[in-house]
C-alpha cells in the first residue's frame, strides 16, 4: 500500500514538476451539477433510478493541463474506458471523470488519436452498463438525442435534427 501511493506521489509529482508553474485550481464543483429527473426524455427508457441509459453513460471531464484546467463530456465504451474529445484530454497531466450519480473517478491512462478530435480514457473504476453503437449514415433532419456537460455544467439532455456531415480537420495538414 505504502509503495503505491510512494508510486502515485512521484507520478504526480513527476507531472507538475513538467509544468514548471502549477496553475490556480477551477471553483469546486456545485452541489447542482448532479442533475435532477426531468421531463426531457432521451431515446430509452428510464433505468430504475429514473435516469435514461444514456445519462448513465454520459461523464463530466475535468482535466489538469500545464496551463490551466478544461472540462469536457465524455461516455463510457466498455467496462474500463471512456471516449472524449482529443481537444479535452490533449495534454492532461491529470484527469478527473464524474458519473451521473456524482462518483468521481481517475483516468489511469490516455490515448488520443493523431488525425481525428477523438480520444479515449482508460478508467480505475469497472462498469456494468457500456455503450451499444453502430456505423450508421443519417440522413438530413434525422432526430438525435445529446447528452452531455456543456462548459463542464450540469448534465443536460437536448433532442434535434441532424444537420450535417463536416470534416473533421484536427490533426489533418490541410
Amino acid at each position: 500500500m505504502r509503495l503505491a501511493a510512494g508510486a502515485c506521489s512521484i507520478l504526480v509529482a513527476g507531472a507538475l514538476a513538467a509544468c514548471s508553474v502549477i496553475p490556480a485550481p477551477p471553483c469546486p464543483l456545485q452541489t447542482s451539477f448532479v442533475p435532477e429527473i426531468t421531463a426531457t426524455a432521451p431515446t430509452s427508457q428510464a433505468t430504475s433510478d429514473g435516469f435514461s441509459t444514456e445519462q448513465h453513460l454520459a461523464v463530466r471531464i475535468r482535466v489538469t493541463t500545464c496551463t490551466g484546467w478544461g472540462t469536457g463530456s465524455g461516455w463510457i465504451l466498455s467496462d474500463h474506458e471512456g471516449v472524449t474529445n482529443r481537444h479535452v484530454i490533449a495534454g492532461a497531466t491529470s484527469i478527473d471523470v464524474t458519473t451521473y450519480d456524482g462518483r468521481e473517478l481517475t483516468a489511469l491512462s490516455s490515448k488520443v488519436a493523431k488525425v481525428a478530435d477523438l480520444g479515449v480514457v482508460t478508467l480505475d473504476s469497472v462498469f456494468t452498463e457500456t455503450a451499444q453503437y453502430r456505423v450508421a449514415s443519417l440522413d438530413v433532419q434525422t432526430p438525435i438525442t445529446i447528452v452531455g456537460y456543456p462548459e463542464g455544467q450540469s448534465l443536460t439532455v437536448e433532442n434535434g435534427n441532424y444537420l450535417k456531415t463536416e470534416k473533421d480537420s484536427v490533426g489533418t495538414s490541410d
